[in-house]
């Protein structure tokens, strides 16, 4: 990545800051206005980009969690715990997937600028990896793992 380049403006009451990041190799541009130091600033978000990525995971993008509607909060526990586990697993499914260069199978991978970059996230490389192993019905992709509460 390259350093956030800094732009300020000063008032008697307010201080904004331009950070405009650009990562090596990438169309991506970020531009964050802020009051914070510009490199604290794109410290932070890229920590809050990881946490919308989850949600996404567990909403739209995965669980479809938001579509239970209970007022139980016993079923809401259980449920908490189930898809806890089963977010982590497809997080190690996607993480064998990477290591393990399965990833050509899925297309999980994609040639930019003369590099292999991953165009999914873990999560999303778990799950398409999990159901074709569970779709598949002449056994050709199983699932190899240990589980121990």
């Amino acid at each position: 990545m390259y350093p956030p380049i800094n732009k300020e403006s000063s008032d008697e009451k307010y201080k904004c800051n331009l950070a405009v990041s650009i990562y090596e190799n990438s169309d991506d541009v970020w531009y964050l206005a802020t009051n914070m130091d510009s490199k604290y600033a794109v410290k932070e978000y890229k920590k809050r980009f990881i946490i919308e990525e989850m949600f996404k995971d567990l909403k739209s993008n995965g669980f479809n969690i938001e579509d239970t509607w209970t007022e139980s909060i016993v079923y809401f526990k259980n449920l908490y715990l189930c898809v806890s586990m089963a977010y982590t697993w497809m997080i190690i499914l996607g993480a064998d997937c990477s290591k393990n260069k399965k990833s050509k199978i899925i297309g999980a991978t994609k040639r930019i600028h003369n590099k292999i970059v991953r165009i999914y996230s873990l999560f999303t490389s778990g799950m398409k990896w999990f159901n074709r192993c569970y779709d598949s019905s002449i056994k050709k992709y199983k699932l190899k793992f240990d589980f121990v509460l």
